[in-house]
């Protein structure tokens, strides 16, 4: 009898977690596959400190910027300074516009890195000068101190 429980409890369980997960796939395919980043898919939800430094522990790697841009790491002065990334077409034609590209992660884990790929295509099929700001992150920093290092 303890066995056809346990065995009906694991079914319900594995019954949840897939309807969980088609919930999930259904709302994260509406996301353009370019926009889409890995911690879409995670089954949690960021409440604590600890779950902060455990996702910060992800490595995210840098993606490749497509050819035919241009990108550079600058420092913007300020109080305190922020490092920004500067994508621009090589063909570019002046003037153009700019683009202000805030990276994912809530203001709360993220890098400009993992978006080279993304940016260096704003800017290639815009033709416009892109600047991706390494922002401080919460907890460590609260809010608004990600808004103004945009800002």
């Amino acid at each position: 009898m303890k066995r056809l429980i346990g065995g009906l409890a694991v079914t319900a369980a594995a019954a949840l977690a897939a309807r969980a997960y088609l919930r999930k796939r259904r709302s994260i395919s509406i996301v353009p596959a370019e926009l889409r980043h890995p911690l879409l898919w995670a089954p949690f939800r960021v409440t604590s400190h600890v779950a902060v430094r455990a996702l910060r522990r992800i490595p995210l790697s840098a993606a490749p910027v497509p050819p035919g841009v241009a990108v550079d790491r600058r420092v913007v002065p300020g109080d305190p300074s922020v490092d920004v990334y500067v994508y621009q077409p090589t063909a570019r034609s002046l003037p153009s516009g700019a683009v202000l590209f805030v990276h994912g992660g809530g203001f709360v884990f993220g890098n400009p890195e993992t978006y080279h790929a993304l940016c260096g295509r704003l800017a290639a099929e815009l033709g416009a000068l892109v600047v991706s700001a390494d922002y401080r992150l919460a907890p460590g920093d609260p809010f608004p101190a990600a808004l103004e290092d945009c800002f």
